[in-house]
C-alpha cells in the first residue's frame, strides 16, 4: 500500500508557484510584441528542456571518488601489449 502526499504529486519544485494559464496582448507596435512573442516562446522552450534534463539525470547515481591502486599494473607493462588489427577493415 502507497500513500502518496499533496507534495509527491506537485511536479514543480515551488509549491507556492503562481502559474498563468492565458494571457491575451495589444499593442499598436508590431516590432514590441514579436519579441514579447519570441520571448515567451524561448522561456518555454528553456523551462521544457530543464525538465527533460532533470528526467533523464533522475536515474544517475553520483559516483565515489575513485582510488589508485599503486603498483597494480606494473607487473603488466604496456610495451608488452600487442594490438589486434580489426578483421573488417584489414
Amino acid at each position: 500500500m502507497h500513500i502518496l502526499t499533496r507534495g509527491m504529486l506537485q511536479p514543480f519544485e515551488d509549491p507556492n508557484a503562481t502559474f498563468i494559464r492565458g494571457i491575451t496582448y495589444r499593442s499598436t507596435d508590431s516590432f514590441r510584441f514579436a519579441e514579447l512573442h519570441k520571448d515567451i516562446t524561448d522561456l518555454k522552450k528553456t523551462a521544457t528542456k530543464r525538465e527533460n534534463e532533470r528526467k533523464e539525470l533522475a536515474d544517475v547515481v553520483e559516483q565515489d571518488k575513485l582510488n589508485e591502486v599503486k603498483g597494480a599494473l606494473s607487473s603488466c607493462p604496456v610495451a608488452s601489449l600487442a594490438l589486434r588489427t580489426d578483421p573488417i577493415t584489414a
